[in-house]
């Protein structure tokens, strides 16, 4: 698996509480009523455009049960998963407030080249992925610490949760949906309760006093399915986050987001026929990525008695201005996209 970042310098300012703050689906159903037309395509615009960003290829089918040359075929396909940090004026995304307001959002999306024809015929397929998010904005410095430069070439959670806390999160991620509505269910168990991820979830948990799973379900154009109105597109956001206003660019929850780590369970459901009726195979995998995986300060700055990723980077504002673009081993499809996203961040 390869990677890249593309981290661009902001200047730090304070934020300010506001209207909007909670999940974003990309192409506007998430997003809550009373967002203006500007401030929606500027959402959608910085997803494809953003200001920070790390992908890491994978392949979707590594788990594609059978024998045959499709089954083998499709165990080949290679996507990238990317997570963008945007932060864009939206002056009116708020009331009562004045000055150079912006929103930041964080915006999931999978890539594959056009030359993928497989990928490509999956558009007239009934294949589908259950994609579970972890729902977490900050989280304890020491968590976060935990991934470091060393795994960015790779989408494991290992080093970072633990494999036994990997191990226990993939065995109650299953697909336990009905196949003939083709709905998503959640996992069996909250991330945080697991034994095994104490040290780490359970103790996010224990400290944020909150800890949440969103499960949603996306297919591809002939897609249908109770909670899959959406569907894939090449480059295109499935999922992600904005925040409330901030009072300009490059604020606290800006780096946060850029610096957090995040955590994506995915499930590729393709059906053994032509419907999930008749059988399906399926491959659970989870997904961790830091888009700046510097290391932070540990210091505890609020006195709250936990070292949080947002007080981390107040105190390394400076790290941030590094741009870091990891070129080994790229395939071809991915540098072009690596090139478009760095021209973009360097012209802003």
């Amino acid at each position: 698996m390869n990677t890249f970042t593309v981290p661009f310098l902001l200047a730090l300012v304070t934020a300010n509480p506001g209207l909007y703050d909670g999940p974003l689906t990309i192409d506007g159903a998430s997003i809550p009523d009373g967002l203006d037309t500007y401030s929606l395509n500027s959402a959608i615009n910085a997803q494809q455009h953003p200001n920070a960003s790390r992908g890491v290829t994978f392949k979707p089918f590594e788990f594609e049960e059978g024998s045959s040359s499709a089954a083998s075929a499709f165990r080949d396909i290679e996507w990238a998963w990317r997570v963008n940090v945007s932060d864009f004026a939206a002056p009116n995304s708020t009331t009562g407030e004045t000055g150079d307001i912006h929103l930041v959002t964080t915006s999931y999306d999978f890539n594959w080249p056009d030359s993928d024809e497989l990928s490509t015929e999956l558009n007239s397929s009934t294949t589908r992925f259950c994609l579970t998010m972890a729902d977490l904005h900050d989280l304890p410095v020491n968590v976060t610490n935990a991934y470091t430069e060393n795994d960015t070439n790779s989408t494991s959670c290992v080093s970072t949760l633990g494999q036994a806390c990997v191990d226990a999160i993939l065995k109650g991620g299953s697909f336990r949906g009905d196949a003939a509505s083709r709905y998503c269910q959640g996992p069996s168990q909250v991330w945080s309760n697991i034994p095994e991820c104490q040290d780490t979830l359970g103790y996010t948990s224990k400290v944020a006093h909150s800890f949440s799973l969103d499960t949603i379900s996306r297919g591809f154009n002939n897609h249908t399915a109770q909670n899959a109105t959406k569907v894939f597109i090449n480059g295109g956001g499935w999922s992600g986050y904005f925040s409330s206003p901030q009072n300009s660019s490059g604020s606290n929850t800006y780096y946060t987001a850029m610096n957090r780590l995040h955590i994506v369970m995915i499930n590729a459901l393709r059906a053994s026929s032509t419907g999930f009726e008749d059988g399906y195979s399926q491959g659970i995998q989870l997904f961790c990525m830091r888009v700046n995986a510097t290391k932070l300060p540990t210091d505890d700055t609020n006195g709250d008695g936990v070292a949080w990723t947002s007080e981390g980077v107040l105190e390394s504002a400076a790290s941030m201005a590094q741009r870091t673009l990891n070129w080994a081993s790229l395939p071809m499809w991915l540098v072009g996209l690596v090139l478009a996203v760095a021209i973009n961040t360097f012209s802003a």
